[in-house]
């Protein structure tokens, strides 16, 4: 399969590196945004508004609002909501394993947020 040439476009002298390794790799060249699918389409909107908007606000809150030690605990209990969200919207299949290392998260971030909690006290 041969590549079409990537547009040409304008970048900053800043930008000329990226722009040269995204030519290189073919990564502008191959963008049809007129053949996304309406369910990649929706993912994205997902990935941009909840996902990264509202956890971003609310991780900007808890930073204001909790102990840091509570507010680093977020980055290990997000792939076990992401895990949730995936099996109750898309009926993705939860494997004991899963089960497993999610309660295991969860029982090590229970342990952080008490030692910090006692700790404060």
């Amino acid at each position: 399969m041969t590549r079409s040439s990537p547009p040409q476009s304008s970048c900053s002298p800043r930008e000329r590196r990226w722009c040269s390794a995204a030519r290189r790799w073919g990564e502008l060249g191959d963008l049809r945004p007129t053949r996304f699918s309406g369910d990649s389409l929706i993912a994205f909107a997902y990935l941009v508004i909840p996902g990264s908007l509202l956890a971003y606000t609310a991780f900007v809150w808890l930073l204001r609002n909790a102990p840091i030690g509570t507010v680093a605990t977020y980055a290990y209990v997000n792939p076990v909501v992401a895990v949730v969200v995936g099996a109750l919207l898309l009926g993705e299949r939860i494997t004991p394993s899963a089960l497993a290392g999610g309660a295991l998260i969860l029982s090590s971030v229970a342990l952080v947020v008490g030692a910090s909690a006692s700790r404060a006290r």
